[in-house]
């Protein structure tokens, strides 16, 4: 999954009127999350620490496809080979995360009760001016993480096993359970 593609996906999601505000606010949740400076695997693990990213864009876009018209999710999938592919990756996915899918789904679900410049993520849905900005950051986040395809594959190579990953992911969602707790 390209971070940068898939991250105009989820800025498009957040503004498209013909959705459910349910879709567009949690659309926008996802996107704060991608440049949130606490993530479930933390990004000083570098590529190891995109996992959670691209996990929760998975997810996100899961329960997002759900609640599109059919007609809007015709022109969406022609347009974006992960939302034609999303079945295909949430069955690989439950299948590797088993349990951890569902505490997965479970937090991402809360991403839209985040907030973006003191708004909520509906009014930042809203708000052209809003999500661009929130556009606008997070594609500097991504251009900042210097992963051209050379170093992608070498990077790749050095991943831990996936239980070691699955290890990172729980240890995650459990911190992300307390500080919500607080």
């Amino acid at each position: 999954m390209d971070l940068g593609v898939n991250a105009q996906l989820f800025s498009e999601l957040a503004g498209d009127e013909a959705l459910p505000m349910s879709a567009r606010s949690l659309a926008t949740g996802v996107l704060l999350y991608l440049d949130a400076p606490v993530d479930l695997i933390p990004e000083k693990l570098r590529f190891i620490g995109l996992i959670d990213d691209m996990l929760v864009m998975i997810v996100g876009l899961v329960i997002i496809v759900s609640r599109i018209p059919e007609e809007r999710l015709t022109y969406y999938r022609q347009k974006y080979e992960a939302v034609d592919k999303i079945e295909e990756y949430e069955q690989i996915m439950k299948s590797i995360l088993g349990i951890i899918w569902e505490r997965l789904t479970q937090f991402v679900e809360t991403l839209r009760r985040r907030t973006y410049k003191n708004k909520t993520t509906e009014e930042v849905a809203q708000s052209a001016e809003l999500r661009e900005a929130l556009f606008d950051e997070t594609m500097v986040f991504v251009a900042n993480l210097g992963l051209d395809p050379e170093t992608l594959d070498k990077e790749a190579k050095l991943l831990p096993s996936p239980e070691k990953v699955i290890g990172l992911l729980s240890n995650g969602l459990e911190e992300a359970q307390k500080r919500d707790k607080r």
